[in-house]
């Protein structure tokens, strides 16, 4: 058996008994405790920060782009108004100028009067019955003529009335 001295020598020499892991994370006094509770708090507020910072980066790049990107557009807005415009105003320009002979020709009554006696003589009035034997009128227009006859242009109904 084994004396005090040789016991007390056994217990002085053993190793010391290991560390458990949960004392080393948890601290058993109330200052380690808080200290804990402080690096915990000042990590969350960091990386607040931190996430914070990137996503009001990011909305001001996307602000950016969206302010370049609507003003792209404004631009090019009225770019296409500016064309719309000119190509509205050659068209406006164009048809003034094709009008511009029928403007001459449209005249006044001097205009209507000349035609009137230049046509005049190619003027024919037509008188026919119609398939209840009323008289129908109209009137035709020569086409072609020769010393032996003349070819007149008339309406349908004056052409069939005449033909019953």
């Amino acid at each position: 058996m084994a004396t005090t001295e040789e016991r007390h020598a056994a217990a002085v020499t053993s190793p010391p008994a290991p560390v458990r892991t949960r004392d080393r994370l948890m601290p058993r006094s109330v200052l380690g405790l808080s200290v804990l509770i402080l690096f915990t708090a000042l990590g969350a507020a960091f990386s607040g920060a931190v996430l914070y910072s990137y996503y009001q980066y990011k909305l001001d790049q996307s602000n950016k782009k969206l302010t370049q990107a609507t003003l792209a557009a404004t631009k090019a807005l009225k770019d296409s108004q500016k064309i719309i415009d000119a190509e509205t105003a050659n068209a406006k320009r164009q048809i003034s100028d094709e009008l511009g002979p029928i403007r001459q020709l449209a005249g006044g009554e001097e205009t209507l009067s000349k035609l009137v006696d230049k046509v005049g003589p190619s003027v024919w009035f037509v008188q026919t019955l119609d398939e209840a034997g009323q008289p129908a009128v109209g009137s035709a227009f020569v086409v072609a003529s020769d010393a032996d006859q003349t070819f007149l242009v008339t309406a349908f109904s004056a052409v069939r009335a005449a033909t019953h």
